[in-house]
């Protein structure tokens, strides 16, 4: 069996699946801002092709959520509160953390960057009012 074989051990996900997925998700990142009105850290992965779940992909994962918390440990920054879900949208994980948005998002952005499984991360960083530090940053460029 080739490597490329164990990422796509699983079942396909279809286009209906992916959307109901991203709504499921703003609908819990909306609940954890209203309960812990702190910055939210939003992962998930890139993975190509139909199956977006297998033990490749969830592997992967855990090793971004790994980076992703001793990056915060190494900063001091409190994590109050997280969530994991694996469905066959893939996995994701996202969590509630005292620290500056801006900071969540310079940080978080040279980590998917500088890591050789980065590619496949996508970390979003949601600051306390729901917006993305990186939209704040272009409306205030823009004025």
């Amino acid at each position: 069996m080739k490597g490329t074989d164990l990422l796509y051990q699983g079942q396909a996900v279809t286009l209906e699946e992916m959307l109901q997925a991203r709504d499921k998700r703003a609908a819990r990142q909306r609940q954890a801002l209203n309960c812990y009105r702190l910055p939210l850290i939003s992962l998930t992965l890139v993975a190509p092709g139909a199956v977006k779940n297998s033990a490749v992909w969830r592997r992967v994962a855990d090793y971004a959520i790994a980076e992703i918390l001793a990056l915060c440990e190494q900063k001091e920054w409190v994590n109050v509160w997280e969530m994991q879900v694996n469905e066959r949208s893939g996995p994701e994980w996202m969590a509630a953390v005292c620290a500056p948005a801006m900071a969540l998002k310079q940080h978080m952005s040279t980590l998917e960057m500088s890591h050789p499984l980065g590619r496949l991360w996508d970390i979003d960083i949601i600051d306390s009012d729901g917006k993305s530090p990186s939209t704040l940053l272009i409306a205030t460029v823009r004025r």
